[in-house]
């Protein structure tokens, strides 16, 4: 967990200074793998393969991005008055596309990586901008029972603003 959330911390400075925030932070998780990091490559293997209590673990692992990735958005749309649907359902579906694609580039060649990142970018790109165009006509779905936990004060951000 420790290195998965410093390389996550990593992509968060990296994506504020860049200009393609999808880009970046994709490019930034991806560098530990390609750069060999076995306890990523554990992580991303025993999320999928593992016993019952491994996959549990990096489920727990996948709902705290997916709660942080949501404040992001919420502040990003929030900074550029850019209306937005669903942020968690968008960070849920972010989190899990990235966690599948780097779990397939684990044994490709970097020409064949790269290119998975490339289609990856324009998935994500396209829920961003899905998210931000959607209209829901119910208001926002019920947040799924895993991330229903009690959030710190840092994690209190009103759906209001969005």
């Amino acid at each position: 967990g420790a290195s998965l959330r410093r390389i996550i911390r990593e992509a968060r400075v990296r994506a504020v200074s860049e200009r393609s925030v999808v880009r970046t932070s994709l490019q930034a998780f991806m560098e530990p793998i390609a750069e060999n990091d076995q306890i990523l490559k554990l992580f991303l293997r025993e999320g999928s393969v593992g016993s019952p209590e491994l996959r549990a673990a990096v489920e727990r692992q996948l709902v705290f991005f997916e709660d942080e990735l949501e404040i992001d958005l919420r502040r990003f749309a929030e900074l550029r008055n850019h209306r937005l649907e669903e942020p968690h359902l968008a960070a849920r579906a972010t989190t899990r596309i990235v966690f599948a694609m780097a779990t397939r580039s684990l044994d490709l060649p970097p020409a064949e990586r790269t290119r998975l990142v490339e289609e990856t970018v324009v998935m994500l790109r396209m829920i961003l901008l899905g998210a931000r165009a959607f209209r829901s006509t119910h208001g926002e779905t019920e947040r799924p029972p895993s991330s229903k936990r009690k959030r710190s004060p840092r994690h209190q951000i009103g759906r209001a603003h969005v």
